[in-house]
């Protein structure tokens, strides 16, 4: 396992030879971002992020290195209600807000 120096993320290597790429955002309920980062060895057995953290290295058993660009992360990360109203196809309407926020005055959240 690995921690980026200078975000809430963190990196751990599977026993199937994948890498996982956690949110510590909420250090009690961390959550892993992502499917596994497949990166075909044998085993994840080195992990590091570079200085500025936009780089994850994994190494593996076999002396294969696979260089991961974290960048777009924290481009998404930066932007998450952009990137939720995207995934989720558009925000509440005013009848869904009331149906499942009733007690929460209605917000515009996606620009509908």
């Amino acid at each position: 396992m690995a921690f980026a120096p200078t975000t809430d993320l963190m990196v751990t290597g599977g026993i199937d030879g994948n890498a996982y790429l956690w949110d510590l955002g909420n250090r009690i309920l961390p959550r892993q971002l992502g499917p596994a980062m497949a990166d075909n060895l044998d085993t994840a057995s080195h992990l590091a992020f570079s200085s500025d953290g936009a780089t994850l290295a994994s190494g593996g058993s076999d002396g294969d290195v696979v260089l991961w660009d974290l960048r777009p992360v924290y481009g998404l990360r930066g932007h998450l209600d952009e990137t939720a109203c995207l995934a989720a196809g558009g925000g509440l309407d005013r009848e869904q807000w009331t149906r499942y926020l009733a007690a929460l005055s209605y917000q515009d959240t996606c620009g509908r």
